[in-house]
């Protein structure tokens, strides 16, 4: 063979092995999701490869909040995009990076403690804020600047103003609380606070019962009317408001309701097609919601695309 002839050989070697690395690769579709929705996440992976071999899940834990500004503020693509509250989707990603969300669990808030914590064998649903204000009870909660169960915690409080506005003698549950709850123990999202709660540092935690449940961690059922469970209150919650921070400086308005986690595919997924597929299981899936302790889809979505719907 001649220098010509091998030179095209070896050409045609290296074109054949780049080519061939490629062949074993998977498409990765990327999920960026709230850390409260970690579990869930994991067993709609497993589940979703198993039946799409070709496919790898890439899941991306946060707070909610910092979910959606990884796409708004750090200009990053994701295919999908979950969090626990649609609202956060509606402020942040509505119109420009979608026009649409679907629920696809609920939750309620609760108030969470273990074996050792302060007056647990007095705490009831009815006493619940008296000893959580007591001075030497060390209490946790999220911040509502990067979380929804932050502010969600916040409007417990003001809902407990109005249901027990009689028995209170004009004190606020909501002012009480605020002030017995220390800076440094006010953590960024419920994957941070729960193990402090787990390490006795803490003796309660406003988490979501779905949480509490997951970690095998005591808790209160609080009223119906307080822990925004229930979408038959919806008009009840709506008496109380709170701000957060949005993007940049900016300020959001926010209104009670009740928890719906919800998910969306931004307008430039990378890869629309399995994307669907992908919320076509979170849709249908109630099994793996209510295995990982959520509610079934409570209801409520806005301009869901027929194509998710098949």
């Amino acid at each position: 063979m001649n220098l010509s002839g091998k030179r095209l050989l070896l050409l045609l070697t290296l074109a054949f092995f780049t080519l061939c690395q490629g062949c074993g690769e998977k498409k990765k579709l990327v999920v960026f999701h709230a850390s409260s929705l970690t579990a869930l996440m994991k067993d709609m992976k497993a589940e979703f490869e198993a039946g799409e071999p070709g496919v790898e899940i890439v899941l991306e834990p946060s707070g909610s909040f910092a979910a959606c500004r990884k796409i708004t503020e750090l200009k990053r693509r994701a295919d999908v995009i979950a969090v626990a509250d649609y609202v956060v989707i509606e402020r942040l990603l509505i119109p420009e990076f979608t026009d649409w969300y679907a629920d696809f669990a609920g939750s309620r808030m609760t108030v969470a403690y273990g074996e050792h914590s302060q007056y647990g064998t007095e705490l009831t649903a009815d006493n619940w804020y008296e000893i959580l204000a007591r001075p030497d009870v060390k209490f946790g909660r999220v911040d509502p600047n990067l979380e929804p169960a932050g502010y969600r915690t916040l409007f417990c409080w003001e809902l407990a103003d109005i249901v027990y506005r009689e028995k209170l003698g004009g004190r606020s549950i909501a002012v009480m609380l605020k002030a017995n709850c220390r800076p440094d123990n006010v953590c960024q999202t419920e994957s941070q606070l729960v193990p402090r709660l787990q390490n006795y540092s803490l003796d309660y935690a406003f988490i979501y019962e779905s949480s509490a449940k997951k970690y095998h961690l005591k808790f209160i059922r609080l009223p119906d009317r307080i822990n925004m469970g229930s979408t038959m209150e919806a008009q009840f919650y709506s008496q109380v408001t709170t701000e957060v921070t949005g993007s940049g400086k900016n300020t959001v308005s926010l209104t009670g309701g009740p928890i719906r986690y919800a998910f969306t595919i931004p307008n430039d997924a990378p890869d629309r097609g399995t994307a669907l597929k992908f919320g076509r299981m979170l849709l249908s899936r109630s099994d793996l919601v209510e295995k990982n302790f959520f509610d079934p889809a409570p209801g409520g979505s806005k301009n869901v695309p027929l194509e998710i719907l098949k």
